[in-house]
């Protein structure tokens, strides 16, 4: 990650294109290398922006335990064992909002745009977006998510 800012959370969106995936996992950088890092990760149908500040707008947060920070250039996993999938219709749009809850900083980078930190293959687009403070707090725009999401065919 260059340019990077330390935030509790960030939103961004994973566009299924043509087929429907599901995501099975998702890793993040921290900040810390902790034990026992609080996540709480939050969907929505259709893009997160416009919602940043909504939390009516999104699911119930399903609540994780990160064993470890990894710290700066090593992603730190939800673990798998314990990862609630979900699954993004062909064609649309799923806004994801990820967070830490005790504080702790979510490494990303800048962008010069809002969605400016794109990347897609065939089946897939993620537009990352906006860092967000703890709980639907303080919203900083053109912010890269710098995690991975795993996905597979759903059917």
């Amino acid at each position: 990650l260059t340019d990077r800012f330390s935030r509790a959370g960030v939103m961004f969106d994973i566009t299924a294109k043509d087929f429907p995936i599901r995501i099975t996992s998702l890793s993040i950088h921290t900040q810390s290398k902790e034990k026992n890092l609080p996540l709480e990760l939050s969907i929505k149908e259709e893009s997160y922006v416009g919602f940043e500040g909504d939390e009516a707008a999104w699911s119930t947060p399903v609540q994780y335990t990160l064993e470890t920070g990894m710290g700066l250039g090593k992603l730190t996993p939800i673990p798998a064992d314990t990862f609630q999938s979900f699954t993004v219709p062909a064609g649309q749009t799923i806004g994801v909002y990820v967070t830490l809850t005790d504080g702790k900083g979510m490494l990303m980078g800048q962008t010069t745009s809002l969605g400016g930190g794109r990347t897609e293959n065939a089946l897939v687009r993620i537009e990352s977006g906006s860092s967000i403070g703890y709980r639907f707090g303080q919203v900083n725009k053109n912010r890269a998510w710098g995690g991975q999401i795993r996905y597979e065919l759903a059917t």
